[in-house]
């Protein structure tokens, strides 16, 4: 991890990777949650278990498993990234890529944003851009090195303050 008297210095940017981990944890446990059913709901014959397919239960998490997988090929064809430089922020993926150099950045906000029912607040980036309406939004918590990414898109702040 980076200190951060050493971070974005004159040409130095960083990349951060969106996480996808989240995905596989999910199909992890929808996985396991439905052999847990089928093995409860199955019956025993004979030392053969015969499975219930045709359950709603088991269809809605056969569902889940499905899109979870398929959310998680999707998200790593993307491979989503931010880079942070001194004067620029770039957001790049596998389809493309956008970079909003100072000029065109109106202002950084960090901030939180609402409270979750009974979690933690979210932090957000909120960044304005002069050529667009609404507002980008970044979560720290969804990228590797989330708190090297706030420091880092707090020194570009500051570069633009200047």
């Amino acid at each position: 991890m980076a200190n951060s008297s050493k971070i974005l210095n004159d040409n130095d940017s960083h990349e951060f990777h969106m996480r996808v981990d989240f995905y596989w944890q999910s199909i992890a446990v929808y996985a396991v949650v439905l052999i847990v059913y089928n093995i409860v709901r199955g019956t025993f014959d004979s030392y053969k278990l015969t499975l219930v397919i045709n359950d709603p239960l088991s269809i809605l998490l056969s569902l889940f498993i499905l899109l979870s997988t398929l959310t998680l090929i999707i998200q790593s064809y993307r491979r989503i990234r931010v880079i942070v430089k001194k004067d620029c922020l770039i957001l790049k993926s596998r389809l493309g890529e956008r970079v909003y150099d100072a000029d065109s950045i109106v202002k950084i906000s960090l901030g939180r944003e609402r409270k979750i029912r009974f979690g933690a607040i979210i932090k957000v980036i909120k960044i304005r851009l002069k050529s667009r309406r609404r507002l980008i939004r970044l979560r720290p918590s969804s990228f590797h090195n989330a708190s090297e990414f706030i420091s880092c898109v707090a020194k570009l702040k500051k570069n633009l303050n200047k």
